[in-house]
């Protein structure tokens, strides 16, 4: 591994250049890029003069006034989205498997995938400590509501679900696609809170800064959930399901396409298909009523949750 640094900051931060630093006698990549992840998202705001990372095999370099941040969605070597197809094209890629949409069918063997795969590795859920018992009320909400709307798209391979993404119908002048949280055990009213929550700030947000996405369509579609199983990471199927939930959007003129991205892996993936962050919750700023944080996220990089917006 070769780190190097040549940039000063204008805003005075030499720790941060002096832990980049640091990192150049490091031999753990993994723990290295771990903790860049953590530190580039919490410093997503500052700009340098010039970066430079060489991780083995690639060369990135990010230029005057750009914001660090954006260096990592730009390092394949990290496959943080799990969308490097690895110089196969799309059609060789894509070819094994089967995209559909869901139906009301799938229902049971969605949630049997998502109990399995998604809850385990949710930075929420991990910070709960939660159990897929303690989660299905919600988990059976969110397939049930989406796959109802006809919208959400499944990915098979050798007749085995290994993918989805659930996209609910929302509108601007109704709670059409709210959680009903309260109704749910403790852990999942949680969880189911708090999206509501970053879901009605993000709106908000949006309608605040953009008056021209509520004078088109009253209805948007929501990413709920997007789940790719790691037997098939790093073929693209994450970004092909995001794409084609746009053009669902598109053909029905929806304004816009909104997420609440809980996992930093997911928030880099929105970000580089043209995602743009709306509205956030840092992790250490959520607390209880006695001021107790709730959220403590497990791998260590996750430390807010995102509202994300795409205008079609």
């Amino acid at each position: 591994l070769v780190c190097r640094t040549e940039a000063k900051s204008s805003s005075g931060l030499p720790p941060l250049m002096q832990y980049i630093q640091h990192l150049r006698s490091l031999n753990s990549w993994k723990w290295f890029r771990s903790r860049l992840q953590r530190l580039l998202c919490t410093v997503d705001t500052i700009c340098c003069t010039k970066l430079t990372i060489k991780p083995p095999l690639i060369y990135q370099s990010v230029h005057q006034r750009e914001p660090i941040i954006r260096l990592l969605p730009q390092m394949k070597a990290c496959s943080l989205s799990g969308d490097e197809n690895q110089g196969m094209s799309s059609g060789d890629v894509f070819k094994e498997f089967q995209f559909r949409k869901a139906t009301e069918k799938d229902v049971s063997e969605i949630k049997s995938f998502l109990s399995q795969d998604f809850i385990f590795n949710e930075p929420l859920s991990q910070a709960l400590k939660s159990t897929a018992d303690e989660l299905m009320p919600l988990l059976t909400f969110l397939v049930e509501s989406s796959v109802k709307d006809a919208f959400s798209i499944l990915v098979r391979h050798k007749g085995t679900l290994v993918a989805c993404v659930l996209n609910s119908l929302h509108t601007l002048s109704t709670n059409m696609g709210k959680i009903p949280a309260n109704t749910f055990p403790e852990k999942a009213t949680i969880i189911g809170n708090f999206i509501n929550k970053m879901e009605e700030n993000s709106l908000q947000r949006i309608l605040n800064n953009d008056k021209q996405l509520s004078c088109g369509s009253t209805k948007y579609l929501v990413v709920e959930v997007i789940s790719v199983s790691a037997s098939i990471a790093g073929k693209g199927i994450a970004k092909k399901l995001l794409k084609d939930t746009e053009e669902m959007a598109k053909q029905h003129n929806f304004n816009f396409i909104l997420t609440i991205a809980t996992n930093i892996r997911s928030q880099f993936l929105f970000e580089k298909i043209g995602y743009s962050t709306v509205y956030a919750i840092h992790h250490k700023d959520y607390l209880t009523e006695d001021g107790r944080q709730i959220f403590h996220c497990l791998d260590n990089a996750t430390i807010c949750a995102k509202g994300m917006l795409k205008k079609i």
